[in-house]
């Protein structure tokens, strides 16, 4: 292109400085293989200088690392170069490792890198090669933090690899365009002649490189694009504005977004950088990243070319989405399964754990953590079996899947959790454990159906053997009495008897027939109970003739074993209401077992204590008493059959558990104590005693509670029963109480730490610590210890009642609660 008279000289070209200027690492090897020329990024990059590699062999200037017995560098180089000379082709090696020599003060020592090369021969005017450009990029880094994925190597195909490798070598090339390329002053007084010898090499070299090249000049117009544009577009381009490249080629979608970034990159004379799909010959659409960097005239700084380059990253864009799609889907998958994934650092000691992980062990979401967290987090009586398989997983002579179920200890919460975590480890060259990765889910309510599986296998497995035990009790039983009335009955059949020992059969028949009557009406009775038909006639009853009744039932019996009969009875009425008849059967039963399990000449003593709600009915005896464990279970189904193995007292195990029942539907409880064997037993009988009516007619709650309190009380209701806690605070409240309330046991120590409580009315099944606990933690503490501490719950039973008086609780009532009883502590409570 001839300059005219009226227009400016075009600057020449200096393409060797081109060449020196671009970043990526490019090395010319003539076809006997010896260095012609290197750029500065090559030089860079293997820390060599020019002066000690040009003219030298390729193989002599960059041998193998000789520690390295594993070393194939040179023989993969040298296979690609001859095929490059033999074919004429470019030739795209695969990563290689090839180490490099770094000067040191102590001599020379060999660097591990690896490199994607790329070896593209150049041809003369007759097809003949006559040099290699011999490009590298230096992946050391990638290769090195390849291991960093291999959590994500079970969802990512082997192509993510590649993809990457393209990626970080776009981005590097991509650099080449931040260093300004400067025409140096020199250039200018080059003659036409070596002028154009320097465009036709760069047009040689530009042709091999894999990358579209163009150029424009300072006006936008285009000076010079390679053949690959033509090979891609199928058209030739000449003296074309990038505003018309565009609108021609880019896609429409793309086409405003480039503008605007060329634009941008004129105004600011900075680098040019877009990502946009470009039309091919066949009429398709790739995506491509393109960069351009501005070339300013050394001594005016005006800008008289753009240098750039468009790279095709189509697959890349193509693996990203891919990648980005099955990211997505692992993402939904670990979500729907409420896995939550962690990742150790074993060189800095740290850890990381989504808000997920963090929450099994009670630890809030913004919260760092390290690995201390980890194994302060163990439940202790886990912690040893845990760690050790964490500990194999580390263990480069082991490498053993961590795999552990265990508890832990909420950092925050104090909540325990049950936690199952699965990992490996991951090793460097040296096979020291660099990281523990893995996933954990929190199993704490699989754990608790499993226990409570377990515990209900348990009670069945009770219940079978029971069972067992009672049917051959029961055939033990009818067989007992049968005996006797066939042996009668073959008497009888002889017909040889006087009419005395007539008279002694028929009453042998007569007891025996009424033993197994009774036998068959306890079961009868235990089995209407059982199944809900009973029913009660309710009326007022005076207690003290229901014992008077239950003593004249059971007074044979008595007499017959010499027995001393105590009573003890409560001077005023004790009513009650309900079914006279079966509370009688109640009394007899219980009072029979008295008989029946003291031996001869012992002691039977029956006392009545009328309490404000309730009327108590205590029958002891120091009688054979009754082990801890039967103790536990005396009003359980057939549990007599092991409180007398041998028998001799006969029954079927049936009647404490129906005196259970009976009480049971008249609102009421029974419990059982005993020293131990020998040692005599006490049973108790708890019914809720009929209120009286006064000259105003029934009792209020509130007046109940109100009644007779003089002065107002600081109270502290604690209940997680959201429903129950407001009732009971609106009912003190009403009576002049100041009453705060807590649902959490932990938020109702916090508030006693800061206001002190006359009274503490605490339920005994609450979340995370019982009202045991909490009273107990409640007595340590300065602003509490004086408390009066109420029991409230549903559990009844004796053991209950001592458990929440060894706790520290003062008294202990029953849900509902009767407000008489606690208008009573109220009233006596200090102010």
């Amino acid at each position: 292109m001839e300059p005219t008279s009226d227009s400016p000289a075009p600057h020449p070209l200096d393409f060797r400085a081109l060449f020196d200027a671009t970043p990526s690492p490019y090395l010319v090897l003539g076809n006997d293989l010896r260095i012609v020329f290197v750029n500065r990024a090559y030089l860079k990059a293997t820390s060599t200088r020019s002066e000690d590699i040009l003219g030298r062999d390729m193989f002599d200037a960059f041998p193998d690392n000789p520690d390295d017995a594993a070393a194939s560098g040179v023989a993969n180089l040298r296979a690609s170069l001859e095929r490059a000379l033999n074919t004429g082709c470019a030739d795209t090696m695969a990563i290689q490792k090839y180490d490099i020599r770094i000067p040191t003060a102590d001599g020379v020592r060999f660097e591990e890198r690896f490199w994607s090369p790329i070896n593209t021969p150049v041809l003369n005017a007759s097809g003949e090669v006559t040099h290699i450009i011999h490009c590298v990029e230096d992946v050391t880094a990638f290769v090195r933090a390849r291991e960093s994925s291999v959590r994500m190597a079970s969802t990512i195909d082997d192509q993510a690899i590649e993809i990457e490798i393209a990626n970080r070598r776009l981005r590097e090339a991509n650099e080449t365009l931040e260093q300004r390329v400067a025409a140096r002053a020199e250039a200018q007084r080059l003659t036409e002649e070596k002028l154009r010898a320097s465009e036709l090499r760069f047009r040689r070299m530009a042709d091999a490189i894999p990358q579209i090249v163009w150029i424009v000049d300072d006006s936008g117009r285009g000076v010079y694009f390679n053949k690959q544009w033509s090979a891609y577009t199928g058209i030739d381009l000449d003296q074309i504005a990038p505003a018309d490249v565009s609108e021609q080629f880019v896609h429409p979608d793309d086409h405003a977004a480039t503008m605007q970034a060329w634009d941008a990159a004129r105004k600011s004379g900075g680098h040019f950088s877009v990502e946009h799909r470009i039309r091919s010959a066949a009429g398709d659409y790739r995506w491509f990243l393109v960069r351009a960097e501005s070339h300013r005239d050394p001594q005016f700084g005006q800008i008289l070319t753009w240098f750039g380059t468009s790279t095709d990253v189509h697959d890349r864009k193509l693996a990203e989405r891919e990648l980005s799609a099955r990211e997505e889907q692992l993402r939904l998958a670990i979500d729907a399964a409420d896995v939550g994934e962690w990742d150790v650092d074993m060189v800095s000691d740290t850890m990381y754990w989504p808000a997920r992980v963090k929450a099994m062990f009670g630890i809030s979401p913004d919260r760092p953590v390290t690995l201390a967290d980890y194994y302060d987090g163990l439940h202790p009586d886990d912690r040893e079996r845990t760690l050790a398989s964490f500990a194999a997983a580390a263990d480069p002579s082991l490498r053993l899947q961590y795999d552990a179920e265990y508890r832990t200890i909420g950092k925050e919460d104090g909540r325990i959790r049950w936690v199952a975590a699965k990992g490996r480890g991951l090793f460097n060259d040296a096979g020291r454990c660099i990281r523990v990765i893995g996933t954990a889910i929190d199993i704490t309510e699989r754990k608790a159906n499993e226990e409570a599986l377990r515990q209900s296998e348990e009670r069945l497995r009770q219940d079978d053997r029971r069972k067992d035990e009672f049917l051959a009790m029961l055939a033990h039983e009818l067989r007992n009495p049968l005996a006797p009335i066939s042996a009668a009955a073959d008497l009888l059949q002889m017909g040889r008897l006087d009419e005395e020992r007539v008279q002694r059969t028929s009453r042998i028949i007569g007891r025996q027939v009424r033993h197994m009557t009774g036998l068959v009406d306890d079961l009868l009775d235990m089995s209407r109970v059982t199944r809900g038909l009973v029913q009660l006639e309710q009326a007022p009853v005076d207690v003290n003739q229901i014992v008077a009744d239950a003593v004249e039932q059971v007074t044979p019996a008595i007499r017959a074993r010499r027995h001393h009969l105590e009573l003890r009875l409560a001077p005023q009425p004790a009513m009650v209401q309900g079914d006279r008849k079966r509370l009688v059967q109640v009394l007899a039963n219980v009072l029979g077992n008295a008989a029946k399990y003291t031996p001869e000449g012992g002691e039977v003593r029956i006392s009545t204590t009328v309490r404000e709600a309730h009327v108590l009915i205590e029958v002891a005896d120091n009688g054979i008493g009754m082990a801890p464990d039967l103790v536990s279970r005396a009003f359980d189904l057939f549990a007599q059959a092991e409180r007398s193995p041998d028998r001799s007292s006969g029954g079927l195990g049936l009647g404490l558990a129906l005196v259970r029942s009976l009480v049971e539907l008249h609102r009421g409880s029974v419990a059982c104590e005993s020293p131990g064997p020998g040692q005599g037993s006490t049973f108790t009988i708890c019914l809720p005693r009929r209120e009286q009516e006064d000259s105003h007619g029934n009792s209020s709650p509130a007046a109940a509670v109100g009644a007779g309190q003089p002065h107002s009380l600081r109270i502290l209701v604690v209940d997680d029963n959201v429903d129950a806690a407001a009732m009971l605070a609106m009912l003190l409240e009403a009576s002049g109480h100041q009453v705060a309330v807590e649902h959490q046991p932990r938020l109702a120590l916090a508030r006693a730490r800061e206001d002190i409580f006359d009274v503490c009315l605490l339920d005994i099944g609450l979340p995370e610590m019982d009202g045991n606990e909490l009273a107990h933690q409640l007595r340590t503490r300065s602003g509490t210890v004086a408390s009066v501490l109420v029991a409230v719950t549903g559990y009844g039973q004796e053991k209950d009642r001592a458990l929440s008086m060894a706790a520290g609780f003062d008294h202990h009532l029953v849900k509902p609660i009767d407000a008489q009883a606690l208008a009573a502590i109220l009233a006596a409570a200090p102010a």
